[in-house]
């Protein structure tokens, strides 16, 4: 199943065409997070910028999502943020009871990043993606993303980053949350 992941995400990623782009891989201890984004369409108050991506763990849970941001792009502000929406597909194994249980969820988010012009290239960031029980189907009543990160520039087009985040799905039968992810990540940005 996440070969065939891949295989759509691959697709997909050969299929569009756009100006600018960009890759992320986020490594966690036992999981692996990849994102792709496009820019779609240049407005006045910024890029909307269509993502994709895929993460799967050890304890064989996975999540695709698919959503808009829409990021301000001032040069003259070291605030960088992106809101919009992301739907996410998940398959979650509970670890109690080892049952599998599929997520749906549309959620609305932003993403923050601050990198303050004195502090050479370090700046510090968190995203949080919300869905609530009416935005959620299959096993789930709602899910949550939530991250922290601290960030370094390499240069114009990369950057390294570190941090911590959680992702966790409301279950129906269960009434209890069951993590997809959760715990420290080292990660990668290139934009070309």
């Amino acid at each position: 199943m996440r070969l065939r992941l891949v295989q759509v995400l691959l697709f997909y990623v050969v299929s569009v065409t756009a100006s600018a782009e960009g890759i992320v891989a986020i490594l966690g201890g036992d999981s692996a997070r990849f994102f792709y984004s496009t820019q779609m369409w240049g407005q006045q108050s910024g890029p909307v910028e269509l993502e994709t991506g895929v993460l799967f763990n050890e304890d064989d849970n996975y999540l695709v999502n698919l959503g808009m941001m829409l990021r301000n792009d001032n040069l003259d502000s070291p605030l960088i943020v992106s809101l919009g929406g992301r739907g996410y597909f998940a398959s979650v194994n509970d670890p109690v009871t080892t049952k599998k249980h599929k997520a749906v969820a549309l959620a609305l988010g932003v993403d923050v990043l601050f990198v303050p012009d004195n502090m050479g290239g370090l700046g510090m960031g968190f995203h949080y993606f919300y869905a609530p029980d009416i935005l959620a189907g299959g096993d789930s009543e709602g899910l949550t993303e939530l991250g922290l990160k601290l960030d370094y520039q390499l240069t114009p087009q990369a950057n390294l980053f570190v941090g911590y985040q959680t992702i966790w799905v409301d279950i129906k039968d269960k009434n209890d949350d069951i993590d997809i992810d959760k715990g420290f990540f080292l990660g990668f940005g290139l934009r070309y």
